[in-house]
């Protein structure tokens, strides 16, 4: 029993480590420091004029407030301060508020007379690799598993497939029942 005790206990430590640093690793343990906003907020934020510049990829909208603490050398690939998901008539909504705002016909607004900056930043793409290579070595590893079965067993030796380190012999085997009763089983094993 002190067997078994001792090896659940080393299985559940490496399950605490595991844990533990894939916490780690995913920022798991440091404070939620969310900048998510909502794109009724970054609206409104654009109609007070609260907002510096946006930087853009896909759906995706990371911003820079005015005043901000924020380096600017250093957004918007390694800070802002905050982001959203937008839709795809995003500048066209924005071109629509500044053109009520300054009373002005839409056709008059343009990109460049919003109050704030707009980076178009590029998709992110992935290597074929990245995608692949996990494929490719859980297949790797499948396929030396089955070659050391196969090899195992071509080789006549079953030891793999055996449940124990048992003589060939006729073993007695007693059985307790939970209302206290015993039975006696008589097992052959031939080899």
């Amino acid at each position: 029993m002190r067997n078994t005790s001792r090896g659940f206990a080393s299985y559940a430590m490496i399950l605490v480590v595991v844990l533990v640093v894939a916490l780690l690793l995913s920022n798991g343990l440091s404070p939620n420091n969310s900048r998510k906003i909502s794109y009724a907020t970054l609206l409104e934020m654009i109609s007070n004029n609260q907002v510096e510049a946006v930087a853009i990829r896909g759906t995706s909208l990371v911003g820079l407030m005015k005043n901000s603490q924020t380096a600017p050398g250093s957004f918007p690939e390694r800070a802002y301060d905050f982001e959203t998901t937008i839709g795809e008539n995003f500048i066209e909504t924005a071109r629509q508020m500044i053109a009520a705002q300054r009373g002005k016909p839409v056709a008059e607004v343009s990109e460049k007379d919003l109050p704030f900056d707009v980076i178009y930043r590029e998709p992110l793409t992935r290597s074929i690799w990245a995608d692949l290579l996990p494929t490719l070595i859980l297949v790797g590893v499948i396929m030396v598993g089955w070659m050391f079965i196969m090899r195992s067993q071509a080789n006549g030796n079953s030891m793999q497939l055996d449940l124990g380190n048992y003589a060939a012999g006729t073993y007695m085997l007693r059985i307790n029942g939970a209302d206290g009763s015993q039975t006696t089983r008589k097992i052959v094993i031939n080899r």
